[in-house]
């Protein structure tokens, strides 16, 4: 990350995981621009950029994905304006539960 991208964002939340989705928020108070990319990806696979949305009043930027899946890992990070062009920044991981307590990757190498 770029020194001018580390000032971007503030904190990154991840507010819930559960089997049904997973809910982020980044706080980016200092980008200059009110909007951001949100990107995702899941281990070994490239980052694919799934919505875009606008920060409120504060700064936040806050995103629900409901298209997860029970057991699986994801990781997100945001795109938002800077003086360079766009600085990718923010990134978290999120682990969301199984319905059973028993990861996917568990459940494949059971099978095998």
């Amino acid at each position: 990350m770029s020194g001018e991208a580390e000032h971007l964002v503030d904190r990154v939340v991840i507010e819930a995981a559960d089997p049904g989705g997973a809910r982020l928020e980044w706080s980016i108070q200092h980008a200059p621009g009110p909007y951001a990319a949100v990107y995702r990806r899941q281990p070994g696979t490239p980052w694919s950029s799934i919505a875009t949305l606008d920060a409120d009043a504060s700064g936040a930027v806050s995103f629900e994905d409901h298209s997860v899946m029970p057991g699986g890992r994801y990781g997100y990070m945001i795109t938002v304006p800077s003086e360079q062009g766009q600085a990718f920044i923010g990134e978290a991981w999120v682990d969301v539960p199984s319905l059973t307590g028993v990861t996917l990757a568990a459940s494949i190498a059971t099978l095998t």
